[in-house]
């Protein structure tokens, strides 16, 4: 009787334990990456998913083969320079929208 009505209340904490370790890389990538300002509803889940992937990449500096180190860290200094730009792009939307709302309420 007690070996066919264990309740499966292990199973929920470990499913649990997965999403925390997600949350934890997504927090981890926000932070090195400086995101904290673009993190916001409207792009939360395209931000995750580059997390996820990133978290996922580290794998491949393992490998031995010297051309595919070298493909790894250009692919590297190419994200860090795409989300230096992103971040460049919001601040300049934020300074053109605070540059309007003073037009406006100048007139």
């Amino acid at each position: 009787m007690g070996l066919f009505n264990k309740k499966t209340k292990n199973k929920q904490p470990k499913k649990d334990m997965e999403v925390l370790a997600w949350e934890k890389e997504i927090k981890k990538y926000i932070s090195e990456n400086h995101l904290q300002d673009l993190y916001t509803d409207e792009n939360e889940e395209a931000i995750n998913q580059v997390a996820i992937a990133s978290a996922a990449k580290g794998t491949i500096p393992v490998f031995q083969d010297s051309g595919i180190r070298t493909i790894y860290a250009e692919q590297l200094v190419l994200e860090a320079q795409n989300w230096m730009q992103i971040r460049q792009n919001d601040r300049l939307i934020k300074q053109n929208d605070e540059i309007i709302k003073l037009l406006k309420e100048n007139k």
